[in-house]
């Protein structure tokens, strides 16, 4: 039967999708394109168009690769960290007055001298509404440990001058209207739902009229692996005792020079991926090493501690450590023997962790251009360096390490050396399936993980398979092909797109999750956040940047009621669908205003005007029309 109009012409069907490495959305779902005259017409210049809908002839133009394309990808990345620090600048704009912490508190020292505010009725009359939900403290009867500055602060129960003051300063909120009622929720940016509110088979999920109470927590625990004064004082004035690893790095004929110049200086997602089954987690990679500001190499002859191991708080912060996180690991980044051995005796002495992973595999140039990540590659006899060296001045904590299969597309090395691993201390290996040079482009190549797995089984080490898992049916298909040599999967990309595919491979199903269960694992991950960052207006906006950079994620998850073919792939593009409520098609919405959305349902409006652009951007689709076998991933 011929389509009765041209909107029905340009839609693909499953087959055609899956062929341009589109996700296969049923045609019901799909966001109709007009015809390119009425397109021109209607459309601003630069607009977005549906993924699920035929290419035009304006999209002809260079091919991939040229030098107008390079250049572009340039002014892109140019314009994208122009926006980030406008971005940070407006906010910084629109704060109000920031309070004296401790001056709120009644104990700052500073007195005059102080750089923050101290005039405490100015503070108040523009510190924005109180949000909706109890304070996570003052809920468990606990002192709120920042007073009037903690966006719950009328909910405290202080009866001091203070207090009396926010009360007499600040009018009373309304009364807060329940979840749900209220003015009618307008359309979300990216369009709206044919199917209103309803559930839509289990999809669930009206627009809140207002911000969400977040849950109350049932007790506050307090994470662990925070770096004492002594030692960052130790490490600051480059008196802290290094003596194993120098006497390791010694007896292995390896060359020590540091030149020390001293430097004054979250888990909220992996609480969220606990809740849902995970068994063992790893914390965000941390830099063993660091250039100087004026140039020079990592580790010899640069700086040997480097930021984990000067005491830089931003470093040791990625070390931290939840108590529900029962297995945990550090993740760690360098390029030479001497700084990660040294790096590796002080989280043995101070952190209570129960492995450390160094990453070298990771590919961006910042890393690969100071011979650590996925450069290590290239000098196989390093990483034997490395390992021997950190994994004796760890003690009795394991190592790991995690690479890739090579740094150049057709020269893969990874199976000349992975088997040896464990002779040389290492516990355990992860592989991921594809060179530096491909990124997280074309497909993981997992008959080479696999072959890399039965050569280190037989030599008696794990290997951990890595790589596009992003169902419980490729979790069995790599688990059940590698006849055991694989003893597990790690899992990074598909855990930030759907952190409850844990689940779906425990329970071995495809989970149609509701948009209003999506929603309570953002509000969770909000407590958490303000768990860590803190409850009042920094830690709120902290806690909003971090959910807005996991929206960039989430958002290209498809619901599994929205699918023709079973399951989604993860190099498949998402098209433009609206879903079966309005909360589900703002959920999958890739427009950063509309991830601000969300955030304001959850943490109330930002202090001003906000524009966002997320520090990652997938590249990880095929080309449209691309064959995505793994015959193209070996070209």
């Amino acid at each position: 039967m011929e389509p009765e109009n041209q909107e029905e012409k340009n839609l693909l069907t499953a087959e055609q999708m899956l062929e341009r490495n589109i996700v296969p959305v049923k045609a019901e779902y799909l966001v109709r394109k007009a015809p390119a005259h009425k397109r021109e017409q209607s459309q601003p210049a630069g607009a977005a168009e549906p993924a699920g809908a035929a290419p035009e002839a304006a999209t002809e133009g260079a091919a991939p690769g040229t030098a107008n394309d390079k250049g572009r990808d340039k002014e892109k990345e140019q314009t994208k960290s122009k926006s980030r620090k406008q971005m940070r600048k407006d906010v910084r704009a629109g704060r109000p007055p920031e309070l004296c912490t401790n001056f709120a508190l009644g104990r700052c020292t500073f007195g005059d001298g102080c750089r923050f505010s101290h005039d405490l009725a100015a503070y108040l009359r523009s510190k924005p509404a109180d949000l909706p939900g109890a304070c996570p403290w003052a809920a468990l009867g606990v002192p709120c440990p920042y007073g009037v500055t903690c966006r719950y602060a009328r909910k405290h129960t202080a009866d001091d001058e203070q207090h009396r003051l926010l009360r007499e300063t600040v009018p009373a909120p309304p009364e807060e209207p329940a979840a749900g009622e209220g003015a009618e929720p307008s359309a979300p940016a990216s369009g709206g739902s044919p199917s209103g509110d309803a559930d839509g088979g289990g999809s669930g999920g009206g627009l809140p009229s207002g911000p969400l109470p977040l849950p109350a927590p049932s007790s506050i625990e307090k994470e662990t692996n925070f770096m004492s004064k002594e030692t960052q004082t130790q490490l600051w004035k480059n008196r802290y005792d290094f003596s194993v690893a120098d006497e390791i790095l010694k007896n292995m004929g390896l060359r020590i020079s540091f030149k020390h110049q001293p430097k004054p200086m979250p888990g909220g997602a992996r609480r969220v991926c606990k809740s849902l089954g995970v068994d063992v987690t790893c914390g965000e990679m941390a830099l063993a090493t660091e250039p100087p500001a004026g140039g020079g190499g990592w580790g010899s002859g640069g700086w040997g501690g480097g930021a984990v191991g000067q005491g830089q708080a931003s470093e040791w912060a990625l070390l931290k450590r939840h108590p529900c996180e029962d297995l945990f690991g550090v993740q760690v980044c360098g390029g030479f023997p001497d700084a990660l051995a040294r790096c590796g005796q002080l989280i043995s002495e101070s952190v209570s962790v129960d492995f450390m992973d160094i990453n070298m595999g990771c590919p961006i140039d910042l890393v690969c251009d100071k011979s650590a990540g996925s450069a290590l590659l290239r000098q196989p006899r390093r990483i034997e360096q490395i390992v021997r060296a950190t994994s004796a001045a760890l003690g009795e904590t394991p190592l790991t390490f995690k690479t890739r299969k090579g740094f150049n597309d057709g020269e893969d090395v990874a199976h000349t050396f992975l088997h040896k691993a464990g002779e040389w201390g290492a516990a355990a290996v992860t592989l991921h399936g594809r060179t530096r040079q491909q990124r997280y482009s074309k497909l993981a190549d997992w008959e080479y993980v696999k072959s890399c797995a039965g050569a280190c089984s037989a030599a008696g080490l794990q290997l951990l398979g890595n790589g596009d898992v992003f169902s419980f049916t490729d979790w069995n298909e790599h688990m059940g092909e590698s006849g055991n040599g694989l003893a597990s999967l790690m899992i990074g990309r598909g855990a930030l797109i759907k952190p409850w595919i844990f689940t779906e491979i425990k329970e071995q199903r495809h989970w149609d999750i509701s948009a209003s269960e999506r929603l309570d694992l953002y509000r969770s991950f909000c407590s958490a956040g303000l768990e860590h960052w803190g409850s009042d207006g920094r830690g709120v906006e902290t806690t909003r940047r971090f959910l807005l950079e996991w929206l960039s994620f989430t958002c290209r998850y498809v619901p599994v009621g929205l699918l023709e073919v079973l399951p989604q792939r993860m190099n498949h593009r998402p098209p433009t669908f609206v879903g079966r409520s309005d909360l589900e098609t703002l959920l999958g919405s890739d427009d950063p205003q509309d991830w601000i959305r969300i955030s304001e349902m959850l943490l109330g409006p930002p202090p001003a005007p906000l524009s966002f652009a997320p520090k990652h951007k997938s590249s990880a689709y095929g080309p449209p029309g691309a064959a995505s076998e793994l015959d193209m991933a070996r070209g």
